[in-house]
């Protein structure tokens, strides 16, 4: 028994270790894609003065800006989408470090209010662009042990399927566990 468990145990190492290089080596691709599509934005926002001197890029006969709007929105949303998936693999890196134990050096206690503030705050507009309100109804303090990274992204992870998944002018409450912002023995909840 004690050989399979150990087994068993240096398999999660070996899929923990595949994860975590995994998401570390397509941080470099999608930082170099992200970069190119930066690069075609700059030269995009910069053809529409070009052509109205005569260029060559079809803006003289009138059509070349009105094209490149959805053009330009289209790079501007797969920057977004980039930036998303870098963030995934981000959390993910921190979540194989902090598996790992070598991320407990960011666990320490700190305010969890200010971050959920935050996190409301950022998704607030899109909860309004999408016809839905985004209220907050938050404690004074509440103090916790852990790593602020990865709970902002768990915060935002869940505002963001929130707001996806309530139809517009739909309602979303918030709960919080009896006593919140209190110290309980015994663990957690």
């Amino acid at each position: 028994m004690n050989t399979m468990l150990d087994r068993m145990g240096t398999l999660m190492e070996g899929v923990r270790g595949v994860s975590d290089a995994i998401a570390h080596d397509l941080r470099t691709p999608i930082a170099r894609v992200r970069a190119k599509l930066e690069d075609a934005l700059e030269a995009a926002g910069g053809a529409p003065r070009e052509g109205a001197n005569g260029g060559a890029n079809g803006a003289a006969n009138g059509d070349g800006p009105a094209e490149s709007v959805p053009l330009r929105a289209a790079v501007e949303q797969g920057i977004a989408d980039l930036d998303g998936i870098s963030r995934i693999f981000q959390a993910l890196l921190r979540i194989a470090e902090a598996e790992a134990g070598a991320r407990r050096a960011a666990f320490a206690t700190f305010d969890l209010v200010p971050v959920l503030a935050d996190a409301a705050e950022l998704y607030e507009a899109t909860a309004e662009a999408r016809g839905q309100r985004l209220t907050t109804s938050l404690p004074e303090r509440l103090e916790l042990v852990g790593d602020r990274d990865l709970l902002l992204q768990a915060v935002a992870n869940l505002l963001d399927n929130a707001i996806k998944f309530t139809p517009p002018g739909g309602h979303r409450g918030a709960c919080r566990p009896h006593g919140a912002g209190e110290h309980r023995g015994g663990g957690g909840r």
